[in-house]
């Protein structure tokens, strides 16, 4: 304690003060007895009882002021060592000693300790056996422990539907976890006991019951019918026990079905009917499958603790703007949210919100909803392992590094902010939220340095950049470099690289794996000067080849003459969308005014906007209204198609899944 630290500061400012003054006063008394010849006899001792109204302390100004005076330096000061001076420091001593518990760490403890090791090593092995050995047997002819062992685990879920491969994960989980409880309770029990015997002796803990020798009336039968009352199969009991064993141990049923003495805490059935009726099926309105697969995937969901915590966190989402609607659909990321601390979720709003970044609180719930930010919440709002119990989990540690993490984000944000140039950093994270995580020293300026020494970006066009694009600053300065040699060796010139990445920086995040296919197809359909043709469409080397390129170069084949040198004077062609807008201008052209298309320019068809096209190539005089209407009913007429092919194929699955099913 405090009051302890500063006991021992003043013993030691005392003892170093007395040691530093020894030379000085046995050689001012030496002096004193040689000149005067006053005997040392002649000092006068120091008097306890002055000491007792002084409380024994002497500062530094009276010993200095003392050392004029000869006769009070023949002997050092008496108060450090005198009886009184002992007899009070024992009593504060005394003072500070608990009277009523034992030591924390004992000879007794760490032979428990020892001995518990080897008798639980004894005894896994030979419960082991007599499972394995009666296999067949009824389980209440089983001990209590013994029904939570791997076999009779495995055996009991498998009965019940469950794969051999997860049952055998689960199972060992579910073994591990129970018999780390029962040490567990076996240590506290005996340090009890033991603090007991220190107080009132060997004969006070008659009263103390040992808690492991008392068996609970229901077991894993019990927990395994409780969730299979909830519509769950074997597969998700299975998955529910490898990341939540702790359920195993919990009472099943309700209060009304035990004695008054075991109706202590919330049962397994009031959770999950809070967890699964109340959160997944009542709040968010999720289908039966759609819960089991949030239970399959969220661990701790079906505890007491997680499920409330899954109540909070639904009441904060809500509060940030987010509809009840919009996180029932993105499933993927509820398991995400609902597994987390209430406290750390607010922590992290209270961030984004704050100075460093200035997001606005109706954005930072559907940026917090969406898959992008998996990594900053798991960074700042872990979630706690349930598949063991970690005797020596320190919780501090944890702490700490939560805290670290958020100074590093801050600094990353600052040095966004006033080294980079973005001002509105709000849109950088809404983008990119791992930018968060990224370090400033290593990634964030030594990225931004590339980008303007080797690449030739303005030092003022590049905050603009970043806030387009911010997964560059997340880029392996390698990754890039091989991109741009990779450009350069396909005749990009290099003075031209500034303009292609100010204006498309995401091909800096390619691979080259995936452009080579691009290329070789732009050689193949007639490009002679790919370098040429990629600087005029730099992103093409980001199409799909067999969905994007492949399809428009196919119906241009059909409706030009020369399909390579329309091409070449019109790369653009590749961006523009392949049923909305380049089929509905050439059939318009075609069956509508009766236009033939063999020999118009490409450019003419495509570059200018629906109002243009129809007034300066199709030569209508009604302000494009024919030709939107044209558009209008062929989209309907497509769409229409398109919804009768997918009814068609569900009907050929659902037909599938019959004839399958009569098979089996």
């Amino acid at each position: 304690s405090n009051r302890d630290h500063r006991m021992t500061m003043r013993n030691q400012w005392r003892l170093a003060i007395f040691l530093y003054l020894i030379p000085f006063s046995s050689s001012l008394a030496a002096q004193a007895s040689s000149s005067d010849g006053v005997p040392n006899s002649r000092v006068k001792p120091s008097n306890p009882s002055t000491e007792r109204r002084t409380g024994g302390e002497r500062s530094v100004t009276q010993i200095a002021t003392s050392m004029k005076n000869t006769s009070s330096l023949v002997n050092p000061p008496q108060d450090l060592y005198t009886e009184a001076f002992i007899q009070r420091k024992s009593k504060r001593k005394n003072r500070r000693i608990r009277n009523s518990s034992a030591p924390v760490v004992d000879s007794t403890l760490l032979r428990f300790l020892s001995e518990q090791k080897v008798e639980a090593q004894s005894q896994f092995t030979a419960e082991q056996q007599v499972a394995s050995s009666s296999t067949t047997q009824e389980l209440d002819k089983e001990t209590w422990i013994q029904q939570f062992l791997y076999e009779n685990v495995k055996r009991v879920l498998i009965e019940n539907g469950a794969p051999k491969s997860l049952a055998h994960d689960a199972s060992m989980v579910v073994q591990s976890y129970v018999l780390a409880r029962i040490k567990n309770r076996r240590i506290r029990y005996f340090l009890k006991k033991r603090d007991i015997e220190w107080e009132k002796g060997a004969d006070a803990n008659s009263a103390l019951e040992d808690p492991c020798l008392k068996d609970p009336e229901y077991g894993l039968q019990d927990i395994i019918e409780t969730l299979l009352e909830f519509q769950l199969t074997g597969h998700d009991i299975a998955v529910i026990l490898k990341h939540t064993p702790g359920i195993t141990l919990m009472m099943p049923r309700p209060y009304s079905q035990y004695p008054k003495d075991m109706r202590d805490g919330e049962t397994l059935y009031d959770t999950v009917s809070r967890a699964y009726n109340g959160v997944l099926l009542g709040s968010l309105g999720l289908r039966k499958h759609d819960a089991k697969k949030i239970l399959r995937s969220c661990p701790g969901l079906l505890t007491l603790r997680g499920s409330k915590r899954a109540e909070d966190v639904l009441t904060l989402m809500t509060s940030l703007g987010v509809s009840i609607k919009s996180l029932s659909r993105t499933k993927a990321t509820l398991p995400v949210l609902l597994s987390r601390s209430p406290s750390s979720m607010f922590r992290l709003v209270s961030f984004l919100a704050s100075d460093a970044l200035r997001i606005p609180v109706k954005n930072i719930g559907p940026l917090l909803r969406g898959k992008d930010s998996f990594a900053l919440i798991n960074s700042v709002s872990p979630v706690s392992s349930n598949s063991s119990v970690n005797l020596n989990r320190n919780m501090e540690e944890e702490r700490i590094l939560i805290n670290e993490q958020y100074r590093k984000m801050s600094e990353t944000a600052w040095t966004l902010r006033n080294k980079i140039g973005t001002q509105d950093l709000s849109k950088v994270v809404s983008i990119y939220p791992s930018v968060l995580l990224l370090n400033a020293e290593e990634q964030i300026l030594p990225a931004a340095t590339y980008l303007m020494n080797d690449l030739g970006v303005c030092e003022n066009d590049l905050p603009r950049i970043l806030q387009l694009y911010p997964f560059l600053l997340g880029r392996d300065i390698k990754s890039m470099q091989a991109v741009v040699d990779y450009l350069l060796s396909l005749g990009v010139k290099e003075e031209d690289l500034s303009s292609i990445f100010r204006a498309f920086p995401s091909l800096l995040t390619k691979d080259k794996d995936t452009m080579k296919p691009v290329v070789a197809f732009l050689e193949e359909i007639g490009i002679v000067n790919v370098g040429r043709f990629i600087t005029r469409l730099p992103p093409i080397l980001g199409y799909s080849v067999e969905n994007d390129i492949k399809p428009k170069w196919e119906y241009l084949s059909k409706v030009c003459l020369y399909p390579s040198f329309e091409l070449s004077t019109f790369p653009a062609y590749f961006s523009y969308p392949l049923d909305r807008v380049i089929k509905t201008r050439y059939e318009y052209l075609k069956f509508v005014k009766k236009v033939p298309t063999d020999l118009l320019a490409l450019d003419l068809v495509l570059r200018h906007g629906d109002k243009d096209f129809a007034e300066l190539v199709a030569n209508d005089i009604d302000g494009g209204k024919r030709f939107a209407t044209f558009a209008r009913l062929r989209k309907e007429i497509k769409n229409k198609e398109l919804r009768l092919k997918r009814e068609q194929q569900k009907r050929n699955k659902a037909f599938q899944r019959k004839l399958d099913s009569k098979k089996t």
